[in-house]
């Protein structure tokens, strides 16, 4: 089947949706991501569209997961899904166009403001794991952050449920593959650990550190200040059983933190 993602020769409406493309804004492994005009509801939105040397199976069903996933969260920290269209290798799905950049645009950030992005982060991954959903994938390029400071998580397409309710699909992992970004993912995760929200805890806190770490180039760097350490060393703790069982945990702390500075 045709892919639905446009080309210079083809109509950039999406045939039967009333969805009218725009420009590109985005473009990954999984497929490109466009802004686009929702003449039903009378909305910009986003078009995220499955590319169709993306895997074939496997990629779909990461794609409808993530729909699936996002269509379960309702949060002002998560990007928001509307509807998933097209069928087979054909899958868009139209969501929220949030405003803002990657934070790996606005890395390093003063710790102020670095407090307040991890703080919001936690608040809506809490929310996730609320709902059984671990994202897996946090990192600072599937973060947005407007020019306000407003946070939203996006990406969830190789999100998790932990509760066992929701049985794992086999086909979507083989055996010994690690899925996500080596510089995020926690120990047990390369031993083959089942999905927990304390896999997105240590996320947190790599990006936490990373936030305030990374030195802008020809600069110092500069270190953690007293009153992070202790958050950032027990989210980033090795063995899982130290850290905060989950990101509803490390918002608290995130929380009395800012309110001493």
């Amino acid at each position: 089947m045709r892919p639905l993602a446009p080309d210079a020769a083809v109509s950039r409406t999406i045939p039967g949706s009333g969805i009218e493309l725009l420009e590109e804004i985005g473009r990954g492994g999984m497929g490109t991501v466009w802004k686009a005009h929702d003449r039903r509801a009378n909305r910009y939105v986003a078009v995220k569209f499955l590319s169709s040397d993306a895997g074939g199976e496997t990629a779909r069903i990461r794609f409808e997961r993530e729909a699936r996933s996002l269509a379960k969260l309702r949060h002002p920290g998560i990007v928001e899904v509307f509807e998933l269209g097209g069928e087979g290798e054909s899958l868009y799905i139209v969501m929220e166009l949030a405003p803002g950049r990657p934070l790996s645009d606005r890395i390093p950030l003063p710790v102020d403001r670095a407090l307040s992005v991890a703080l919001q982060i936690a608040e809506a991954v809490a929310h996730a794991h609320a709902q059984g959903i671990v994202h897996r994938d946090l990192k600072p390029a599937n973060i947005l952050v407007d020019d306000r400071g407003g946070v939203k998580v996006a990406d969830f397409g190789i999100a998790r449920a932990f509760t066992p309710d929701e049985e794992s699909d086999p086909r979507l992992t083989r055996t010994g593959e690690i899925l996500g970004t080596p510089r995020y993912i926690a120990p047990e995760v390369f031993d083959g650990a089942p999905p927990d929200p304390r896999i997105d805890v240590y996320a947190l806190g790599i990006l936490l550190r990373e936030m305030v770490e990374t030195p802008r180039k020809g600069a110092e760097a500069v270190l953690l200040p007293g009153t992070l350490r202790p958050i950032v060393a027990r989210a980033t703790a090795q063995n899982p059983v130290e850290r905060y069982a989950e990101a509803g945990e490390l918002a608290l702390d995130l929380w009395r933190a800012s309110r001493r500075r």
